[in-house]
């Protein structure tokens, strides 16, 4: 049975009391910079879109972040707030809480990162066709080609480099 965001949304709303209230967070797959760090052809900039394609492929929006306020609406719930934080991937900000935000997100970024590509590039996007791609024009790519294990396992390592890199100031919304 598939069970849709704005099913599970209507009974959230259903469940509350008068007066009841939730708190929802979702978090956006694509990564941002407002020093311009994070450059066009960066492996974390190109990652963002492609989590979305295979998302979309496989049936299960991963923008969820983008639209969560309009399917709240429509689901029925009423006086929607929301509010958007920008979290730092890695230490660099000058907040230092916002540091140690940045250092665990990093953190969980390296871990998950190999789990994420693997699933989504190898099992979602496919796994064994063309070697000639350069990983690095993947965002501009014609994305009908399938991706090799020996692709996957390269393009992890150059995400957790960019993910490593003091240089790139970069962040995800939630």
């Amino acid at each position: 049975m598939k069970i849709s965001l704005l099913f599970l949304l209507a009974n959230w709303v259903r469940a509350l009391k008068p007066g009841g209230w939730i708190e929802h967070m979702e978090l956006s797959v694509l990564f941002e910079c407002d020093d311009g760090s994070l450059s066009e052809d960066s492996p974390l900039r190109q990652w963002g879109p492609i989590q979305l394609e295979a998302g979309e492929k496989m049936g299960k929006s991963l923008a969820v972040s983008q639209h969560i306020k309009d399917r709240m609406i429509e689901a029925g719930f009423l006086d929607v707030r929301e509010i958007k934080f920008k979290l730092p991937v890695g230490p660099w900000s000058s907040d230092e809480k916002m540091k140690k935000i940045g250092s665990w997100n990093l953190f969980f970024f390296l871990q998950d990162t190999e789990a994420f590509c693997i699933y989504l590039l190898g099992r979602v996007m496919g796994v064994g066709a063309p070697r000639n791609i350069p990983l690095t024009s993947l965002a501009n790519a014609d994305r009908n080609h399938q991706w090799e294990q020996t692709s996957v396992q390269a393009w992890v390592g150059m995400i957790k480099s960019a993910l490593r890199s003091s240089k790139t100031h970069t962040y995800y919304r939630a």
